[in-house]
């Protein structure tokens, strides 16, 4: 399938799970753009895209979870390729906080502002774009964690995240419902024991 001349931006892109979906988009003609808040991680993700594809990366310096970074993205993404068509919303990984009842309210509400936060700003930043570009897509990469009846307790913070993310994908499905131009999707990933 070629996605030459197709614009995309892998939230998250520089993680295990975003990193294979920049490679995949990458080696297929896709423009991808990639953001971090630091050079490093492009360093990192630049090893694992062979580099003859390097040319269809695009990385900019950014924290998603800060709203002026987010606006800086965008305008940068639509100054240099004039239009953005795809997005996949792939951030957070694995953590161990450790379980529930021994947490402090701030690492609960530092946990989830790190966790959750990011997905909303990049969300506020560019549905309503993408809802305005025929044939895009805008797709939330979460977890099955939150309906996992055992998990590892010292994950406390994964369950939460992975069930907030599914209602960050319901209020989007329900605040553009009957959108014609992008589809929200929704992959779902599961670790199996």
């Amino acid at each position: 399938m070629s996605l030459k001349n197709l614009v995309t931006f892998v939230a998250g892109g520089c993680g295990i799970v975003g990193s294979g979906i920049v490679e995949s988009l990458a080696q297929n003609g896709a423009k991808v753009w990639v953001a971090a808040r630091n050079e490093s991680r492009f360093d990192e993700l630049k090893k694992t895209v062979p580099e003859q594809y390097h040319s269809n990366l695009a990385f900019h310096i950014a924290d998603l979870a800060n709203e002026t970074d987010c606006l800086r993205l965008k305008d940068k993404i639509l100054g240099t390729d004039g239009q953005l068509n795809h997005l996949v919303a792939s951030m957070g990984g694995w953590r161990t906080d450790g379980p529930l009842s021994t947490l402090t309210v701030d690492k609960y509400l530092n946990g989830m502002r790190e966790l959750t936060l990011p997905h909303f700003v990049v969300y506020k930043t560019f549905s309503k774009l993408l809802s305005e570009t025929p044939n895009s897509s805008y797709i939330f990469i979460t977890g099955g964690s939150g309906e996992a009846k055992f998990f590892d307790p010292k994950a406390s913070l994964l369950p939460i995240k992975a069930s907030a993310m599914y209602g960050m994908y319901v209020s989007a499905c329900s605040e553009y419902k009957g959108n014609k131009n992008m589809a929200l999707n929704e992959l779902r990933l599961f670790f199996l024991d």
